[in-house]
């Protein structure tokens, strides 16, 4: 099998020859790994069977270490992170007056589409719609009067959702138009917290499960696999996204989930990616450990289908090189 027919038999919960896996970092971690082997291409080298660009998200750097987004959000990244926490607020006040949304950007979505273009056929490619819908709108308004405006001021939350949503579409739509081919759209909102939804399941699913599922119908509509990513515990929604259309959940933390009980529960209706435990597992156990447990979670998750194995998030520069390589050799060694 290549590397692509193995994730969408994995995603079709048939069985594969091995388990497809995905390795993933932040910008500091890439640095110490190249450090580490001395190899700036070691990358090309892992065996990845994943690769993602993006449509949105084009930052301008305004003065070091602050970049501004699309939608004049400035992200203050001047501690060496790769997203960074917003500087400003866009929308003080629950009201869109006088707020123009952008176009998206073409020639940055053309130069990341050719990039995928050009990448060999045998691999999964996925383009990310990065900060989909409520992590757009906390990212403009602030966390804390977003989650209040939607108690209050539903009738805004609503406008601005669904002028987000037509900014996606747009930006998915001329990725379309750009003819180059890819398997699947790649959607994230962070929803959860360790122990649960930030918000109520039920105004989850009044103002935001709507929507999701509109971009999901979108992504399906054109023969488009779909990703999710959230962090934190999201349990309760599953059913509603299985019902919306989605795939492939990411990001599977086994420090929050009961890994056995999710696989027997919804293995066969959602597939998972990540499961390799970027918060307790790679940073703080040994090789040893890390090799075991990657083995181990691969032999539970990745019975008839439904896994692709990967860090949880991209990992973070406190993990050790050698428990990185740990894990790619479980991934490898299969």
């Amino acid at each position: 099998m290549t590397k692509r027919e193995r994730v969408i038999a994995a995603l079709e919960h048939q069985d594969t020859d091995i388990v497809p896996y995905h390795t993933r970092f932040v910008e500091r971690t890439r640095k110490n790994m190249i450090a580490y082997l001395e190899d700036p291409e070691f990358e090309k080298k892992l065996g990845n069977h994943i690769e993602v660009r993006r449509c949105m998200d084009f930052a301008t750097e305004t003065e070091k270490g602050l970049f501004r987004d699309e939608f004049g959000v400035i992200w203050d990244r001047r501690d060496g992170s790769d997203i960074g926490i917003p500087f400003n607020t866009v929308l003080k006040e629950p009201k869109l007056d006088g707020l123009t949304f952008p176009e998206p950007v073409v020639s940055e979505i053309h130069r990341e589409m050719k990039e995928l273009s050009e990448l060999p056929d045998d691999v999964f490619k996925m383009v990310n719609v990065g900060f989909t819908l409520y992590e757009r709108a906390w990212s403009m308004r602030g966390i804390e009067n977003l989650l209040v405006d939607m108690l209050l001021d539903e009738e805004f939350v609503a406008e601005l959702f669904d002028k987000i949503v037509a900014y996606d579409i747009a930006c998915m739509d001329e990725v379309l138009k750009t003819g180059v081919q890819f398997d699947a759209f790649y959607f994230g909102d962070d929803w959860g917290t360790q122990n649960g939804l930030i918000m109520r399941p039920e105004l989850w699913r009044k103002i935001i499960g709507p929507r999701v599922a509109v971009l999901l119908e979108y992504s399906k509509k054109h023969g488009k696999y779909t990703f999710f990513h959230s962090c934190g515990n999201i349990l309760d929604i599953f059913p509603d996204l299985i019902d919306a259309g989605l795939d492939a959940y990411d990001t599977f933390q086994p420090e929050i989930y009961d890994i056995r009980k999710v696989k027997k529960t919804f293995g066969n209706k959602l597939s998972f990616l990540g499961g390799i435990s970027t918060q307790c597992l790679l940073p703080c156990e040994s090789p040893e450990v890390v090799y075991a447990t990657t083995r181990e979670i691969m032999e539970i998750m990745g019975e008839s289908g439904g896994f692709i194995a990967a860090p949880t998030h991209d990992i973070p520069h406190d993990v050790p090189p050698e428990n990185i390589m740990a894990m790619i050799e479980a991934f490898k060694n299969q």
